[in-house]
């Protein structure tokens, strides 16, 4: 095997294995309180303010009936609630509540600490290459 299917084949392996330790951990720090899936939703709302199911399916790349049921739990958990846009009066939006505000206020902070301890190793410098490197594949 030539070092360049080798390297490639080693990149492949470990972006797997960074990707899911990611996951992991951050499935931990979110908690049982809600899912990866609730909370990329509550990301946008909280981020945006109020969106459409439709928006919202688009900008996470998944059916509308996925952010539907999230949208169902999140209901039930009060953290999110429907409305009719007073734009389009047809159209129902999603909007925080209160509530889950504070919660991702929260989740954000501890985010960022988590992402400050699993980089702390790196400089400045080789984050920055490594998100410029990164970019390269897109």
């Amino acid at each position: 095997m030539d070092s360049r299917l080798a390297a490639i084949q080693e990149l492949e392996s470990t972006l797997r294995a960074v990707f899911q330790s990611f996951r992991g951990e951050l499935n931990a720090l979110i908690g049982d309180q809600m899912t990866l899936a609730e909370y990329h939703l509550l990301r946008i709302l909280h981020r945006d303010g109020s969106r459409r199911i439709s928006d919202l399916a688009q900008d996470l790349g998944v059916s509308m009936s996925h952010v539907t049921n999230v949208t169902d739990r999140l209901e039930t958990k009060g953290w999110v609630v429907r409305r009719r846009s007073e734009q389009d009066r047809r159209a129902v939006e999603l909007h925080i509540t209160d509530s889950a505000r504070k919660r991702m206020e929260e989740l954000q902070r501890k985010k960022e600490q988590y992402y400050r301890n699993k980089l702390s190793s790196l400089p400045t410098e080789s984050i920055h290459t490594l998100i410029d490197l990164l970019k390269q594949l897109i």
